[in-house]
């Protein structure tokens, strides 16, 4: 199966706002407070994503993906980072060939980190529901589709699968 499992609350903690909404509420009230972050739950100054889309302030940029430029309509971390990617933009970044050392590693798309190739689909991980949630709203308010408008087909598998042996054959 093409996707990783969803990311779960491991505390059991049950806030009626998700980390994110927290955020928000504090950047909107220009507190100084520090805030939670909605992937790995470290502090995040609340003024920090003031960065925003320009057509809805309120949509923090974190959750753009940076490759496809849109709201992901199946939203991934990688490598344990806070960006949200589109989970087949990200599968078919890993399926993508480097040179030399850009071969056997792929690098985060923003952090430039490296992680081996034939381990980095394992740090790709889904948002949770409700961060997911969100983004749909987001996507259904620029009047897009909430199904992936291009999704992992045979072609990607194929690719992925060539990479993967390629790089075990090295």
């Amino acid at each position: 199966m093409d996707l990783p499992n969803q990311s779960s609350n491991s505390n059991g903690n049950q806030n009626p706002l998700i980390p994110d909404q927290q955020q928000e509420i504090a950047v909107q009230n220009n507190a100084t407070k520090t805030t939670t972050n909605t992937t790995n739950h470290l502090p995040v100054e609340s003024g920090q994503d003031e960065s925003t889309f320009p057509n809805h302030p309120s949509f923090p940029s974190i959750y753009e993906c940076p490759i496809t430029q849109e709201p992901p309509a199946v939203g991934a971390t990688f490598m344990d980072h806070d960006h949200v990617f589109e989970y087949s933009a990200l599968y078919r970044h890993i399926a993508a060939r480097g040179a030399n050392q850009a071969f056997r590693n792929v690098l985060h798309p923003l952090s430039r980190q490296s992680i081996p190739r034939v381990h980095a689909l394992n740090a790709v991980h889904l948002v949770s529901q409700e961060i997911q949630t969100m983004i749909n709203e987001e996507r259904q308010r620029r009047g897009l589709s909430c199904t992936d408008s291009n999704p992992i087909n045979e072609e990607d598998r194929a690719r992925y699968e060539s990479t993967m042996r390629a790089v075990q054959d090295e």
